[in-house]
């Protein structure tokens, strides 16, 4: 078993998508234009979105330690009619405290861990270094309810501005503690600003997004699938080889035309757009599920 302080370590600096709200597929299929074409474009933000949501990425099998663990999770706050902020963090559930001291405790009798105080605000543990001394290292953690948030995790990941046509993606870089009289210990980050067009038919909401890099666009997909779930996609292929053996058969809903290796483009109709929606496997999928504080 890896070492498990060493995982949330790492999870605890993993706090961004490099595209769109999931983790990026190797193969990304890219759009001549926005879509769909006959669309309204969105004027506001639904209230209902605003939430605390459980990621569960479709077509994951089985899911390591770190993954059962340390689920990610969405944080949607409607800043305005027009304005959506995405966050980003992990979390543990007290149910699977057990679990992770069982995992630590093992840790522990391996001589990988030295010694360990799991509480209600922290995990600190002591470790060797290779130079024969020790270290500490801790993971805050805050609880909410059944859960517990690793609070150096919280970030934000996108905000989307449907009055100026932008969308904003953050980027945080590794801790700086910046001194501030505001903002104490403050971590520093960059911002990506891209043009957006947010378009609706009825309960399924299409952001399509600029990718300067590319010269297209992109999309991501939302669709309102039950009281407190929601349904994404992402213009990134959920498993590459399958969709090469049926590339044939997509290219009959719309051609795909290949720029280069992995990257295809596409110019579908309203109609074919939804019945490539509507493949299970095609594009990356996320449901997200509302959970409670």
């Amino acid at each position: 078993m890896k070492n498990v302080l060493r995982m949330l370590n790492n999870r605890a600096l993993l706090l961004f998508m490099v595209a769109g709200l999931l983790a990026p597929a190797c193969t990304q299929v890219y759009f001549e234009k926005p879509v769909p074409q006959k669309a309204a474009e969105m004027q506001t933000i639904p209230a209902d979105w605003t939430g605390v949501y459980l990621a569960e990425p479709l077509g994951v099998e089985d899911p390591t330690l770190l993954e059962q663990l340390l689920p990610q999770c969405f944080r949607l706050e409607r800043l305005s009619e027009s304005r959506l902020l995405v966050a980003s963090e992990y979390r543990l559930h007290e149910k699977d405290i057990p679990r992770l001291r069982s995992a630590l405790d093992e840790q522990k009798a391996s001589g990988a861990l030295l010694d360990y105080m799991l509480t209600e605000n922290m995990l600190l543990c002591t470790v060797p270094t290779e130079d024969g001394g020790t270290e500490q290292h801790y993971t805050a953690l805050l609880k909410k309810g059944n859960w517990y948030i690793l609070t150096q995790t919280i970030a934000p990941v996108q905000l989307f501005d449907l009055k100026s046509g932008n969308k904003i993606s953050y980027d945080r870089k590794s801790s700086s503690g910046i001194t501030s009289p505001w903002l104490p210990e403050a971590d520093s980050m960059s911002s990506t600003r891209t043009p957006l067009v947010a378009r609706q038919i009825q309960q399924r909401w299409y952001f399509n997004s600029w990718e300067a890099s590319a010269q297209k666009w992109t999309l991501i997909y939302v669709e309102q699938s039950g009281k407190d779930q929601l349904l994404v996609k992402q213009s990134q292929v959920q498993n590459p080889e399958a969709f090469k053996d049926r590339l044939d058969y997509f290219n009959r809903i719309t051609p795909f035309r290949e720029l280069e290796s992995d990257h295809y483009e596409i110019s579908p109709t309203d109609e074919a757009l939804e019945k490539l929606l509507a493949e299970k496997d095609l594009f990356q999928t996320t449901y997200l599920r509302r959970i409670d504080e």
